[in-house]
């Protein structure tokens, strides 16, 4: 019966370090997935100056 409390207590800090664990993860995803629509909307954007760039260029010649 005294094993039972240091028991409980090495399952509490297990659950502890998992939940911190899958909460790292998801916030990492989230960052991740933030960064890939900034750039993709930079992306976008500068394509689009490219090519409005390259339409007056073709239309002066």
């Amino acid at each position: 019966m005294p094993w039972l409390v240091p028991l409980c207590l090495c399952l509490a800090v297990l659950a502890l370090v998992t939940g911190v664990f899958v909460a790292s993860v998801r916030n990492a995803r989230a960052l991740r997935r933030d960064l890939n629509d900034r750039f993709d909307a930079v992306q976008a954007r500068l394509e689009k100056q490219a090519n409005a760039i390259a339409d007056e260029l073709l239309r002066r010649q």
